[in-house]
């Protein structure tokens, strides 16, 4: 009898961890991420008299221009790469992988004080 409890209450536990595991793997749940709009850069984001509007359009027309400069950098690096033989492919991929690791991230870019340790300690690596 005990055992019997024993084995239901451990599927109930199991059940239980495997709906909140498939929950938190809904894409729906998470926030939406804004498509399509941009940072406001400088200059621009030091005008103080932009209107919201002009601000809003300023973003789209950046967020635009961001999306075709990825565009042609993607067409480029696909046609590069069609040159080159599984050897060079293999070479060029471990050399961009490598600069992507060595690229600061957004959160430890100069200038930041909050980050200036984590800069500090990226150089002398």
């Amino acid at each position: 009898m005990k055992r019997r409890m024993a084995v239901g209450i451990c599927c109930v536990l199991f059940m239980s961890a495997a709906v909140v595991f498939v929950r938190a793997a809904e894409p729906g749940d998470k926030p939406a991420k804004k498509q399509g709009t941009a940072r406001l850069t400088q200059p621009w984001s030091k005008i103080s008299t932009l209107s919201d509007e002009q601000k809003s359009r300023i973003r789209e027309i950046h967020g635009k221009a961001i999306a075709e400069i990825n565009a042609i950098r993607e067409k480029e690096n696909a046609d590069i790469l069609a040159l080159l033989n599984d050897e060079q492919k293999a070479e060029a991929q471990k050399l961009i992988d490598e600069q992507r690791k060595s690229r600061p991230t957004a959160t430890e870019k100069e200038g930041d004080p909050s980050n200036e340790k984590k800069v500090e300690e990226k150089k002398s690596e």
